[in-house]
């Protein structure tokens, strides 16, 4: 987290009570694990494929279409 951010968040915790400042430091501790476990995956996924393993192939994705309600499978090749 940058400082500027750091400090900002000291103020407002300050201003909150004890309960609310509580929560507000659990949740962004729960944030920054994830945060941290995501980069950690991807960092992993990065040494697998500079070893040579390779990830599960992925053949295709979801494309929503300007309807929410209509979604159509697209094979890769088509990107």
């Amino acid at each position: 987290m940058r400082p500027e951010h750091e400090e900002r968040l000291r103020r407002f915790l300050a201003s909150c009570d004890i309960v609310d400042a509580k929560i507000t430091a659990a949740a962004l501790e729960i944030q920054r694990i994830c945060a941290e476990g995501a980069l950690a995956e991807s960092k992993k996924q990065i040494e697998d494929l500079a070893r040579g393993n390779s990830l599960p192939a992925i053949t295709q994705v979801t494309r929503l279409n300007s309807s929410p309600s209509s979604k159509r499978e697209v094979p890769l090749s088509k990107f």
